[in-house]
């Protein structure tokens, strides 16, 4: 036990020292009623008479001689301590204190000197000097509990905790990481840990929250506690990003329609044209009386930036490549590419300032489209597949649609001026009568006002419907009626009035969609040619489009890349056993603008 070093007598009593939690002395109070004592330093403070009674001895001018017995000390209880790297440390540190006084440095050169030999801080010294001078060695004891010494977490200790918590943080992302005030916070999870999660005792067991209240003092956890549990269960807090992706390609809903959509694809897969791997030309199928024949061509729209170069370059070992700010000048290019054909209805346009086209522009398209193949192709049907983008799926001004409707009557919400209808029992004759319902009435001035979700809901007798739902719920129960079910997107219903066919692609499915691989080839050769500026995106587009580039043949085995997909899904029911049947290209959800830049020609399916 290191000996109790006591101040010389003629050094004062009030020395510098770090405040601590101990009652006043006699020498604080008559600082307090009546000014510093005499011989009190004029740099002395509330809180070192506060305390000049408990002061330890650290810091205080310390002999020679007890300096040499403490370092003596610490060398022989060194041999028997525990070997590891804080404890040597601490030990080490307090005998070169000690050897640096019996040196005659003062108190802070040697704390300084053992501070930076260790590489920790002069207060860290102090503690240790401290704790050595008061308790001897027990300072250089390990005081830290481990992790094998404390109870086990709440979170680990209920496994159906991890995850329900789990599950909830991820179908609140899968909505674009909001909530009902904003975006998903510590806050939002603490408040449905504290008030469902641990409220549900076949979640969190009731003999393990008493351990936890015994343990902490409460049946909640704190707000740290849920930002650990966050961290371990595999989430980070990060920037928001501007074009986050979503990858829903296994969602339940977009699997179904998969399944729906690749069985009406593999019915009308006998009418098309197949492929000669000798000639690479097309050989119409033999068809039963009464069958067209089918061509298939799938369209989408594709956006080219005079900036979209390389990101790498060779340059010196002392230069860089610095790229131009921004994307540039923007070209905006619709086509549908046709397998044994080429491009139909392409149309290339440089828009002033917005990129995206509207829904009159896809209806312009599409009509070039369907007048251009009925001239090439007389007698032959055509079958469209089109993505799912707001501007494809809109129907047509004044249809039965829930999109903007609000749930009162009137306000900016558009007039539809289609006529719903729905199925009510007639009590007299005891038969379904089907009932037309207007969708508007007129006002005082004449005008017509839109009815709300409220008004048609109540008007139809719809169960269960209360002023008091909100306008989502209203929606989601009129989009189950057959009236606004059964109406078809404005395009398809173009395509179909013409005696052709359409058919929407499954979100998230670009492989499917040959197309896709098309505009990867083109811009490709962009971004190898780029020349920052738009006179070179103009030519060198021109060059890409043309058949001398994207040829027949790669339009060709495009399609029979994307069938041999088509032909998986219909085999497979899970897109991961659907990656594993398709060895020859990696599988990517993303968008044609970081496509495939390797083209692999794949056998004909048969």
């Amino acid at each position: 036990m290191a000996e109790t070093l006591s101040p010389p007598s003629d050094q004062p009593t009030c020395t510098r020292t770090r405040r601590a939690s101990v009652a006043a002395p006699d020498a604080w109070k008559a600082f307090k009623h009546k000014g510093a004592p005499r011989g009190t330093p004029k740099a002395a403070s509330l809180s070192r008479l506060r305390y000049q009674s408990k002061i330890p001895v650290r810091n205080r001018r310390t002999s020679s001689e007890q300096a040499e017995n403490a370092a003596k000390e610490l060398e022989s209880l060194s041999e028997y301590m525990p070997n590891t790297s804080d404890i040597e440390s601490r030990t080490l540190a307090l005998r070169l204190y000690y050897m640096e006084l019996v040196e005659g440095k003062s108190p802070t050169k040697a704390q300084n000197q053992a501070s930076k030999m260790f590489l920790v801080s002069a207060r860290t010294v102090r503690r240790w000097i401290t704790a050595w001078e008061t308790t001897g060695e027990e300072a250089l004891q390990d005081h830290r509990s481990t992790q094998k010494d404390k109870d086990p977490s709440l979170l680990f200790a209920c496994p159906d905790l991890v995850f329900e918590l789990k599950s909830w943080i991820n179908q609140r992302l899968k909505q674009g990481g909001k909530y009902e005030d904003g975006f998903v916070t510590i806050h939002h999870i603490q408040s449905y840990i504290n008030e469902s999660l641990l409220h549900d005792p076949d979640i969190v067991p009731i003999e393990v929250l008493d351990m936890h209240e015994a343990r902490y003092h409460s049946r909640e956890v704190s707000k740290m506690t849920v930002l650990r549990w966050v961290h371990k269960l595999g989430f980070k807090w990060a920037d928001s990003s501007n074009a986050p992706f979503c990858d829903r390609h296994e969602d339940p809903d977009v699997v179904a329609y998969r399944k729906e959509w690749v069985a009406k694809m593999l019915e009308v897969k006998p009418r098309l044209p197949i492929l000669n791997l000798i000639s690479r030309k097309p050989e119409w199928p033999t068809l039963p009386p009464g069958s067209i024949p089918l061509l298939h061509g799938n369209h989408d729209e594709a956006m080219m930036y005079a900036n979209e170069g390389n990101r790498f370059a060779w340059v010196s070992k002392d230069g860089y490549h610095l790229k131009p700010k921004g994307d540039g000048s923007t070209i905006m290019v619709s086509g549908v590419s046709v397998p044994c054909y080429g491009w139909l209805g392409l149309t290339v346009t440089e828009p002033k300032t917005d990129g995206s086209w509207t829904h009159t522009d896809v209806m312009d398209n599409v009509s070039k489209v369907i007048d251009e193949f009925e001239l090439l192709f007389p007698g032959c049907q055509l079958l469209l597949t089109y993505d799912n983008a707001p501007s494809h799926v809109a129907k047509r001004k004044g249809a039965l649609s829930t999109h903007a409707m609000n749930k009162s009557d009137g306000g900016k919400q558009p007039i539809l001026t289609q006529l719903g209808w729905y199925d009510k029992y007639d009590n007299d004759t005891g038969t379904v009568i089907r009932v037309q319902q207007q969708m508007w009435y007129t006002g005082r001035d004449g005008m017509p006002i839109a009815k709300g979700a409220l008004t048609i809901c109540k008007e139809r007798g719809l169960p269960g419907v209360h002023d008091k739902m909100r306008r989502d719920e209203l929606r989601a129960l009129l989009n189950t009626q057959p009236d606004f079910t059964s109406v078809k997107p404005e395009i398809q219903e173009e395509v179909e009035r013409r005696g052709h066919i359409l058919l929407f692609g499954p979100k998230c499915h670009p492989e499917c969609m040959h197309v896709e691989m098309c505009w990867a080839h083109i811009k490709r050769y962009c971004r190898q040619h780029c020349g920052h500026n738009i006179q070179s995106l103009r030519s060198r587009l021109e060059y890409a489009l043309s058949q001398d580039h994207l040829t027949v043949n790669l339009h060709t085995s495009f399609s029979e890349h994307a069938w041999q997909w088509i032909q998986a899904y219909a085999e497979q029911d899970n897109g991961f056993a659907v990656y594993d049947a398709i060895k020859a290209l990696q599988k990517v959800h993303r968008q044609h603008r970081k496509g495939v830049n390797t083209v692999i020609p794949l056998p004909t399916i048969v």
